[in-house]
């Protein structure tokens, strides 16, 4: 094979990786449930058959745009084996559609094909992701069309969900839930078998499904040109890389996170820019310090910083459309823990508690929910009583009882870290009953486990 040839190879390779990379498949329902772009499956329905009907819709400006009307328990299915494995990996599902009723649990996306209550739900107009987390604030409304973006991270296992061009969840998926079950479906909005009555009628304008995960910036321009972009048709919006402008007024926030000490730049540290006080607008990592984010003029902003290590830090911004931009600086002090959350005592030889727990892990819990960049350890301990090996054993009960209270309580496993050690670290003198009754104990640690969930 000669060099100009090798060189054409190459280029060819290239080429389709990175088509391969950029693959989407959308459906507006002008060609029925057939996909705008070749190659795509069509759409199944699921339960009754609804009906594609065109009507002003009030979201889009008041234009007429076609939508597929579902009854209840009733829905559109999007199979993965007709598509290759389009949705094996990284992925994300863009739908715009409304609910008519949000009075209980609302099934959005299914990805087991009914065999598991697990999955996304509008739940009293919370977004939710069953069984494990929920949204603060109320977002969606009964017979209201709602933009809904939910991306999943294969390689860091990370789960986002976007309403109306904000993010209002996030959290890790190392349980799997959002990978699609042996029958490699996508289901939208009906629902399981598990528990009935978890689903409303309703219609859908508009779905497209990435192969890729799409950034916070993409979303906030996908929402905020959704009329046009929808009518257009067009796939031109690709990706949008963090900090590309969508606004010819945007102001550009710059600056600088770094440590109060030694004055060096804090590498990786996690940005949560809000805004109305607890709307999230986009999650933004620092590279060497540095830090850009694009916001609009004359808007209150507060933005949060998580650092590994560091105590959290957050500043109010409100940039001015004159300016064109912005710089702060933000200085962050080391984070020391002195004392544990909680302390939880136990009975002589066993794993029962020796009184109410309720209190101590609700305060654990709040904790937690303030400081999303932190964990918690757990810390096992018994008296000197008995043999040695079994109170090591022993010791791994009671923290593994404290471990299931606090996932009963939605706290992610991957926030929890335990350790049982027995009787080597007491904090009084095994002499009495009453200074051993102060051994047997699990201590809850807050601790550092890594960025920001």
């Amino acid at each position: 094979m000669n060099r100009r040839l090798w060189k054409l190879c190459c280029l060819l390779l290239l080429i389709t990786s990175f088509a391969r990379g950029q693959l989407r498949y959308t459906y507006d329902f002008s060609n029925g449930f057939n996909s705008v772009e070749n190659g795509g499956p069509p759409l199944k329905i699921l339960g009754e058959k609804g009906e594609i009907k065109d009507a002003p819709i009030k979201e889009l400006k008041g234009n007429v745009k076609l939508a597929y009307h579902f009854s209840t328990n009733s829905g559109l299915s999007f199979d993965n084996n007709l598509a290759k494995g389009f949705l094996d990996k990284s992925y994300s599902v863009e739908i715009f559609f409304k609910f008519q009723n949000l009075d209980s649990w609302r099934r959005v996306l299914d990805f087991k094909n009914r065999t598991s209550d697990n999955g996304c739900y509008i739940l009293d107009g919370k977004v939710n992701f069953f069984n494990f987390a929920v949204g603060e604030n109320a977002s969606v409304r009964a017979e209201k069309y709602t933009h809904y973006i939910f991306t999943r991270d294969h390689k860091k296992d990370i789960i986002q969900i976007f309403i109306d061009g904000e993010l209002k969840l996030q959290f890790p998926d190392k349980g799997k839930n959002a990978v699609l079950g042996k029958s490699q479906v996508l289901n939208f909005f009906q629902d399981d078998l598990v528990v009935n009555n978890e689903a409303s009628a309703g219609a859908v304008a508009y779905i497209r499904v990435y192969d890729e995960v799409v950034d916070p910036v993409f979303v906030r321009r996908r929402y905020r040109d959704l009329w046009r972009s929808i009518f257009s048709g067009s796939t031109a919006e690709e990706t949008a890389s963090e900090g590309e402008s969508t606004y010819a007024d945007d102001v550009a926030v710059t600056g600088r996170i770094y440590d109060s000490g030694s004055l060096q730049p804090v590498g990786g540290a996690e940005l949560h820019l809000k805004k109305g006080g607890d709307s999230l607008v986009s999650v933004n990592k620092t590279v060497n310090g540095d830090y850009k984010l694009l916001v609009r003029p004359n808007t209150p902003y507060r933005l949060d910083v998580y650092a590994k290590g560091y105590k959290p830090r957050g500043i109010e911004i409100e940039p001015v459309s004159e300016s064109g931009s912005l710089r702060e600086n933000i200085r962050m002090e080391v984070e020391h823990f002195t004392k544990p959350l909680a302390v939880f005592g136990f009975e002589q030889g066993k794993d029962a508690f020796t009184g109410d727990i309720t209190g101590g892990l609700d305060l654990v819990v709040s904790f937690l929910k303030d400081r999303p960049d932190l964990g918690v350890k757990l810390d096992g301990h018994t008296d000197n009583v008995g043999d040695f090996d079994k109170n090591v054993e022993l010791s791994w009960h009671r923290v593994n009882q404290i471990k299931k209270e606090l996932e009963s309580r939605n706290i992610s496993p991957a926030r929890i870290l335990t350790q049982g050690y027995g009787p080597v670290r007491p904090v009084s003198l095994n002499a009495t009953e009453e200074s051993r009754s102060r051994n047997r104990r699990v201590e809850i640690w807050p601790v550092h486990i890594g960025k920001a969930p």
